[in-house]
Formats: C-alpha cells, sequence, structure tokens
C-alpha cells in the first residue's frame, strides 16, 4: 500500500514538473526578448528598443523585427537574425553561425566620424589613444550578412551603400579555438556598382593578424566623406598585427596603387600619377611598420595641373612611441622637378601627437641658387575640427645668383634673372574651410631677354595675395625699375602700379617712365592670357626732339626742344603697332637740332632722283637748325616704323643749296661757289625705319606673361 502510493506522488511529481517545463519552454521566447531588452536598455539607457523571438530551442535562436533607436527612423534594424548552436559549443563559447538578413544602418558622416542617428557623440568619453581594451565574447564559426544597407548623410545629402559579409573559419575542426583564421569577402554595391574586398583575420593571444585588400576601389566612393570631387582607381593590399589588450599596432605591410587620380574644384582640377618613364604610370606607395618604426616611400608624384610638378621621389622614416599616440620621423622628397627641370628636394622632420603630425624642414632651391625656404605645418583630425592642417613657408630676404627662368615656364627662349628674393606664405584648412595668404619680394632684380634685346635693371615687385585660393592680390601693387634696354630704345625710372585679379588676368593700374629726357605715362590695361589684341594710349609729357631722333636711329642728334603729345598703340594677334601718334612742341616753344650723320636720310637713294635731292636738302639744313615750331607723326606699317618730321624755321648757317624754278627743286652749290639758303623754310621729311624688334615688344611681354601662369 505504502509503495504503490510512494508511486502516485512520484508520478504526480513528474506530471507537474513536465507541467512547469512546458509552460517554462512556451514562454522562454518572451523571457528571453525580455533579457535581450534588459541587457540593451542597461548598456543604452536612452534608446528605444524592440525585437521578436520567433523560436528558441538547443541548436538556436530566430529573432525578427530587431529595432534599435526611434522606430520612424531607426539608427539599426535587422529583418531577421539566426544564431545556430550547440550545447558542447556553448560550453567553449562558440556559435557554429550567425546569420542576419536585411541589416540596415543609419547615421550621419560629420566632424571627422560616423554619428548613428539619435546617438550623442559621447566626445567626453572617448579614452586616450593607446588605453583602449578589446575582447572577444567567443568564436564564430560562420558570419553571414545579407541585404545589407549603410545609409548616411553627409554635406546635405543622403549616400547609401548596399552590402553583403560573408565569413568563415578555414577549419571548421577547430570549434571555440580563437586562433582559427577567418576568411571572406565583404562586398560593396554603391551607385549600382560592385566593389569587393578580400578579408582574412585570425586572434590569438590578445594578436589579431588581418589582411585585407582590392583589386579595383573606385575612389568616387570615398568623395562624399572628402566633401571633394573625386576620381580615380585604387588597388591595395594591407597585412598586419594588432594587439587588443591594449589596442596597438605591432606590425603592418601596406601597398597602394592609385591610376588616373583627378580631384576638381570651383576654379581648378588636379591630376597627378606616378613619376616614372611612361606617359601616366600609377602613384605607388607602400609602408611598413614593424615594432614602432616605420619606413614609406613611392615612386613619386607628377602632377599635371594646375601647374607641371614632378616629386621623382617620395620617402621616410621614424619612430612611434610604445603607446601609439606620439613618435617622430623624417619624410624626404629627393627632387622635385617643374617643367622637366629640377627644383630641388625638401626634408622634414615630423612629430606624431594625439591630434596629428608636426613637421619642420626647409628646401635649397636650385632654381634661385642661395635661397632657402623654411617649411613648417601640421595635419591632423580631430572631433571637433575634422581634418585640418596647416602649412607656412618664410623666406627671409636672400640674394640669389643668375638662372635662366626660360627653363622653368617652357619658354623658347633665354629668360636671366638674378637679385634679391623674400617670401612669406601661410595657408591652413579645417572642416571644409580654407585660408591662405602670401607676400613674395623681388629687389635690385636684373632680367634680360638677349634674344629680344631686352635688359631690365634694378627691378622691384611687390605682390600680397591676402586670399591665397582666390589669387587675387591687394590693388596698387608696385612694380619699378631703375632702366629698360629694349633694343635701341632706353627707358627709366618706371613706377607702376597692377592687381592680380585671376590666375589668367592682370589689371595695369598706372604707370609712368622716363624716355628721351621727358616722362610718359600710361592708361590703365588688363591683360589676360585668353587675349591677343589691345589698345592703350601713351602720353607723351617734354621729351627731347634730339633725343627722339637718336632713339630711333639717327647718330649724334643734340639739340634744344621739347614735344608733347600722345601715341595711341595698338597690339594686333600679339605684335605692337603705332597707330597715328602725334607729337608737337608747345604752342610759342621752339628749339634747335643739330644732326651730325645724315646717312640714314639718303642711305639707298638714287642721287639722281628729285627724292635723293630734297632730302640731302633737308640734312644740310639739320645740320644746325632753329624751329619755331615741331610736329612729329609715327604710324607703322608691315615691318617698319614710319616717321613724318614737319619744322617751320631757318637754318642757323647758309645751307649751300640754290633753287631751281625750271626743275622745281634744290641743287646743290658746287665747290667755290658763294651763296646759299638763309631765309624761314619748312621741311617735310618721311623716314620708313626697320623697326621689327621694337614692334614685337608687345608681344614679347604678353608671351611672357603667359609663361608665368
Amino acid at each position: 500500500m505504502v509503495k504503490k502510493r510512494l508511486g502516485w506522488i512520484l508520478s504526480a511529481g513528474a506530471l507537474a514538473l513536465l507541467a512547469l517545463l512546458a509552460v517554462r519552454w512556451v514562454s522562454l521566447p518572451t523571457l528571453v526578448e525580455i533579457s535581450i531588452e534588459h541587457l540593451v536598455a542597461k548598456s543604452l539607457p536612452d534608446q528605444p528598443f524592440s525585437c521578436t523571438v520567433r523560436r528558441v530551442g538547443i541548436s538556436g535562436v530566430d529573432l525578427e523585427a530587431i529595432v534599435l533607436g526611434n522606430p520612424d527612423k531607426p539608427a539599426l534594424r535587422i529583418d531577421s537574425l539566426q544564431l545556430n548552436y550547440s550545447l558542447p559549443g556553448l560550453l567553449s563559447r562558440h556559435v557554429e553561425c550567425l546569420a542576419l538578413d536585411g541589416l540596415q544602418i543609419q547615421g550621419e558622416w560629420r566632424d571627422g566620424r560616423f554619428v548613428l542617428d539619435g546617438f550623442p557623440k559621447n566626445e567626453g568619453t572617448v579614452k586616450p589613444p593607446g588605453k583602449s581594451d578589446f575582447s572577444l565574447p567567443g568564436t564564430i564559426g560562420q558570419l553571414s550578412i545579407s541585404n545589407g544597407l549603410l545609409r548616411y548623410g553627409v554635406s546635405g545629402r543622403m549616400e547609401q551603400w548596399p552590402f553583403s559579409l560573408q565569413l568563415g573559419q578555414e577549419n571548421s575542426d577547430n570549434r571555440g579555438d580563437g586562433s582559427s583564421t577567418l576568411t571572406g569577402l565583404l562586398t560593396l554595391h554603391p551607385e549600382g556598382q560592385e566593389l569587393v574586398i578580400a578579408l582574412k583575420a585570425a586572434v590569438a593571444d590578445g594578436i589579431l593578424s588581418f589582411k585585407v585588400g582590392t583589386s579595383d576601389f573606385p575612389l568616387s566612393f570615398i568623395a562624399a566623406f572628402l566633401g571633394q570631387d573625386l576620381s580615380g582607381r585604387l588597388q591595395f593590399d594591407a597585412e598586419g598585427r594588432m594587439g587588443l589588450k591594449p589596442f596597438a599596432l605591432s606590425s603592418l605591410d601596406l601597398h597602394c596603387e592609385i591610376e588616373q587620380f583627378a580631384l576638381r574644384g570651383e576654379n581648378n582640377s588636379w591630376r597627378l600619377n606616378g613619376a616614372g618613364a611612361e606617359d601616366t604610370p600609377p602613384f605607388l606607395f607602400s609602408l611598413s611598420v614593424v615594432d614602432g618604426k616605420f619606413h614609406f616611400e613611392s615612386n613619386g608624384l607628377a602632377l599635371h595641373s594646375p601647374v607641371e610638378l614632378t616629386v621623382s621621389e617620395l620617402k621616410g622614416e621614424g619612430v612611434l612611441a610604445d603607446n601609439g599616440g606620439s613618435g617622430s620621423g623624417s619624410l624626404q622628397f629627393a627632387r622635385i622637378m617643374l617643367n622637366g627641370q629640377d627644383l630641388g628636394g625638401i626634408l622634414l622632420t615630423a612629430e606624431q601627437q594625439a591630434e596629428g603630425i608636426l613637421f619642420a624642414g626647409g628646401h635649397d632651391s636650385k632654381a634661385l641658387e642661395g635661397v632657402r625656404v623654411t617649411i613648417k605645418g601640421n595635419v591632423g583630425s580631430s572631433p571637433v575640427n575634422g581634418l585640418h592642417g596647416s602649412l607656412q613657408l618664410s623666406v627671409p630676404r636672400q640674394k640669389f645668383t643668375a638662372f635662366n627662368l626660360g627653363r622653368f615656364v617652357k619658354a623658347r627662349q633665354e629668360i636671366t634673372l638674378a637679385g634679391e628674393f623674400g617670401l612669406q606664405a601661410a595657408c591652413a584648412f579645417s572642416r571644409g574651410a580654407r585660408s591662405g595668404e602670401l607676400q613674395l619680394q623681388l629687389d635690385n632684380t636684373r632680367l634680360e631677354l638677349p634674344k629680344r634685346e631686352i635688359v631690365v635693371s634694378g627691378l622691384n615687385l611687390s605682390l600680397a595675395l591676402p586670399d591665397l585660393f582666390q589669387t587675387r592680390s591687394l590693388p596698387a601693387q608696385p612694380l619699378s625699375f631703375a632702366t629698360a634696354k629694349v633694343g635701341t630704345l632706353a627707358f627709366a625710372d618706371g613706377k607702376f602700379a597692377f592687381q592680380v585679379e585671376s590666375p589668367s588676368s592682370l589689371l595695369l593700374e598706372s604707370g609712368v617712365f622716363a624716355w628721351c629726357d621727358g616722362h610718359v605715362s600710361s592708361e590703365s590695361l588688363r591683360l589676360s592670357t585668353g587675349r591677343r589684341d589691345y589698345e592703350m594710349t601713351l602720353v607723351c609729357d617734354r621729351l627731347s626732339l634730339a633725343s627722339l631722333f637718336a632713339q630711333f636711329g639717327v647718330q649724334r642728334a643734340e639739340g634744344e626742344g621739347i614735344l608733347n603729345g600722345r601715341i595711341p598703340i595698338a597690339v594686333v594677334d600679339g605684335r605692337m603697332r603705332f597707330v597715328d601718334g602725334l607729337l608737337s612742341s608747345p604752342p610759342g616753344e621752339g628749339g634747335n637740332i643739330r644732326i651730325g650723320n645724315l646717312g640714314l636720310l639718303t642711305a639707298g637713294i638714287p642721287r639722281e632722283s628729285p627724292q635723293f635731292s630734297q632730302l640731302d636738302f633737308a640734312g644740310e639744313a639739320l645740320k644746325d637748325f632753329h624751329y619755331n615750331s615741331a610736329r612729329l607723326l609715327l604710324s607703322s606699317g608691315g615691318e617698319e616704323l614710319l616717321l613724318q618730321i614737319k619744322l617751320d624755321g631757318q637754318p642757323v648757317h647758309p645751307i649751300p643749296f640754290s633753287y631751281n624754278s625750271q626743275l622745281g627743286s634744290f641743287t646743290r652749290l658746287q665747290v667755290g661757289e658763294t651763296g646759299g639758303i638763309i631765309h624761314p623754310i619748312r621741311l617735310d621729311m618721311n623716314l620708313r625705319l626697320p623697326f621689327e624688334k621694337i614692334m614685337e615688344y608687345g608681344g614679347g611681354m604678353q608671351k611672357l606673361y603667359k609663361m608665368t601662369q
């Protein structure tokens, strides 16, 4: 009887236990949901969270409708999550498979970091560099993400990248072994294209070994992050080791190859490639880090716009501190080339700090021999300023020896420059903003263009650009010279004011210079690289008539007397022309003119012609002639300069000529004949002078201006 009663009791207890287990099993998904929500609320107390547990079993868990953040705009959403495991695997903290479908991450890229929607930046909780720890809760045999979508706002627009991820252990028998290698592929689909990145990683003894690379990465995919219009192709592979307790990079081997790089801005476009024998070789870059020591090098850079500039070799090395937060090293540009000419090299020393790198160094110019440029700057990134940096260039006024500027500006002729040079320049950028200024000075400079017989000495120039990126100078920048010779023309005491309006436009605001013992002033003129035709007027004040004759090739001219007037000048298709210029003596103010060598007047004219006798007569009169009024007209045609000279007066001494009324011309007196002409006369002469070199002067200046752009 007792045994029978004990049997009933045991049976009832077993049934009650089974019933309790059944109730527990049915309510287990709800309990799991409550546990998950409790854990999330504890970790993220201010973030709404919800999920639905569809199944909980001894071999796995299925969840769906996982939402983190505002339900209308969640930071994280997962349509379904499947976790497969085994009881022995759980005991060794190993999950067989984790599969996510419909993963959507939404946030915003700002201040140099990605922030999930609805999440604070938590700037005050960021751990110092080198102090962060990371440990894995267990191991995963396979990780799969399908139908993933990354959505982020940047620069006022929304970008989205569909993606998928497949990772798995190379050896499935090493269950729970964290040292097993995971390999897989991350596939991105930005803008309808496909980008595949190969991944490989393993963790052992707190060390993460990794390898990542891709054969074709369009740089346009990261243009939005940088806020720039960027294009080109990137190929890279990286392999290294990183400590997890704490985070510390112990080794890295990185190789990059960039082709067809182009960066377009509002006013210019930058194109660059590697330096080499090919037309457009790729830019190659390698970096190695071993035990805190780093070394990098490249095949150099070739910049094609806005200027032609080549860095033939780029390399550097240094040491990182143990905590990874600071370090120092050096950066060397072995040789910099401009239009195929060696400018010299740059050597910088660098010091790594928490938010970036400080660098300083110098450049010994091979163009301006004797000039050294001091360089200082920094580059870094921070939550407040994002990517930021600055650069300062300084050159105290220093003498430089003569060099051929034409070699650096692709000129077909020699342009020699020597003098004193000074420079102060600075620029900075931060969070998309940029600023810069420049002050350049040339003093006591000598400029020569031997082919064009141009020599300028005592040249002084100041140029101030308050906004370097606008390429617009302050108004009234001064340019002056002591003397200037252009062929047979000689000028002195030139003083000009100008303004650089853009990289292609220069405004000559005013100008004045000494010529022929008087002064010439110019009107304002705007020079442009896209313009070949110009018109301007030179205003002449108190020019010496004798000096004018001498300037135009008439030898041994002297005397007193001045001319005033205006000389319109036209530059047509790069060639200078005089257009009906008129100079005349002041009313009631005459002068004397004496010319000793008259061969120029009659050269090449047959002696029997009437023209010869007229010019022969004028030549004798001009040996010593007092004029009451004088007029000089200048015009040019073809390759000649036409001078029309009109003088009203009388010879100081009798002219050995008589007038033949029958012939209507003057006849020279024979030796021994007396008489001659002493009464008032009017002299009209037309001189045609070969003036090709002078007429090309305007075109030469235009070409010189273009070459400096």
